[in-house]
Formats: structure tokens, sequence, C-alpha cells
């Protein structure tokens, strides 16, 4: 009804549905930014820099009001940015009601049939237990050598896939010697995905190459020749 007073589109009143939903519960900005359609914008420096502003969390966790939220420097740079915007709304307008099915429920009618799509954390315990399979007979003083190496290297490493094919693995070694990777140096290498039904292949810039990837449900596995591997599997876990 306030639509068709208004004038203004349905996709306005959604967006605002969006908004309110957001401002009036914190906590589902963490599921915001799983949304597949806005993972790629996720990691544009300005919102990485905002999520990990611990001053704009506790204000949002504190439920601070509206225009001292939209005020925050960090905040108030991306509200002024007009390309930055019309991206995000370009983005947002025509995935609104599916935006706020998934804000409810984790559930997206649009895009969950594409199984790659989202953020995946790598699990050590699920990479050691690959390398066991491929190598039975390893003694368990090489397996702890390897698990050491893994830990040190890739404790930080993430793997995000976008809509639009992108591919991004984030925090991996940027050097990696005999005795083990560069301790914090760390990249993030983008790349693009392709494939379907659990098999897919990624190329990622810098000369970093093609890895090949298996998803099986929440696990998914990158191997390949790749220096960002190692050599080895890179195990990771969907991020719920």
């Amino acid at each position: 009804m306030a639509g068709a007073v208004s004038g203004l589109p349905l996709s306005y009143y959604d967006t605002a549905d969006v908004a309110g939903l957001i401002y009036n519960n914190s906590l589902l900005e963490a599921r915001l930014s799983r949304y597949p359609a806005l993972l790629g914008v996720a990691e544009r420096p300005e919102f990485q820099d905002l999520a990990n502003d611990t001053e704009f969390t506790k204000m949002r966790l504190q439920r601070e009001p509206i225009m001292t939220v939209l005020n925050y420097p960090k905040a108030e740079a991306i509200l002024k940015n007009p390309e930055l915007l019309r991206s995000i709304w370009a983005t947002v307008e025509p995935d609104a009601p599916d935006l706020r099915a998934f804000l409810e429920t984790g559930r997206s009618a649009k895009y969950d049939s594409e199984k790659i799509l989202g953020r995946w954390n790598f699990d050590v315990n699920f990479a050691m237990a690959a390398v066991r399979q491929k190598r039975p007979n390893l003694p368990s003083s090489e397996m702890q050598k390897i698990k050491k190496v893994m830990v040190a290297a890739f404790a930080r490493t993430g793997f995000v896939a976008t809509p639009d094919h992108q591919a991004f693995l984030k925090n991996v070694p940027r050097t990696m010697t005999p005795a083990g990777p560069v301790p914090g140096d760390t990249q993030t290498v983008q790349g693009q995905w392709k494939g379907a039904d659990g098999k897919y292949e990624m190329t990622f810039s810098g000369g970093a190459g093609e890895v090949s990837e298996t998803l099986e449900g929440d696990r998914l596995t990158l191997t390949g020749a790749s220096a960002l591997v190692a050599g080895l599997g890179l195990s990771f876990t969907r991020e719920n």
C-alpha cells in the first residue's frame, strides 16, 4: 500500500526492509557478508577495513543511533563513494527478497544450487586426514612435521568463490622455503573459477597457475602444482 501511494518502486521497500533487519540485528552482519552476491563487494578494501575495525564493531553491538553509525569516518567514506554505492545498489536491488530470506534463514533460493559459492576456512585436521589417506605408511614423526608446516603456513588461509566466477585465495604464503613459509609473509591472490557438479578448476593471477578443486558436501580440497598450495592438498570447510 505504501508503495502504491508513494510511487517508489517495490525494490526500495525490499531494500529498506533488509537495512532495517540488519540495523536491528547486528549479528546478522556476518551472515550479510556471506550472501553470495555480496561476496565480491565484501572483499573490497573499504569493507575489509571496516569489518576489522573494533570501534565500529563495538558501536554496532551497542546499537548506537543510526546517524552515529553512518557518520563514523570509515562508513562515511563508503557513503561518499558514488561508484561504490552504485555497485552495491546494482547488486542488492534485484536480489533484495532473496537477500532478506538469506538473512532470516541462511538459505538462498537463487544461489544455493551452485555449491562452490561462499567463504571457506582452512581445516588442518581435514587436510591431515587427506595426507594420511594418500600416504598411509607415512611415519607419525613425518606427519607431525607436515602438520607443523601446514599450521604455520595456512592457519589463516581462506577461500572465497563469487557468482561472477571470481576466486580469492586469502592469506597464503608469499614465499615457501625448504624449511617452510616465511612467517607473517602472506598474500591474497585473485583468479577465476570454472566447473560444476563438485569438480572445479581455478586460474590465479601473478603466475600462480591452475589449481584443481574437489567439493564434497561442505568440504573442499585444492590441489595442483601451483606454489600457492606448495604441493599439498589444502582442505577447507564452509564458513557458516
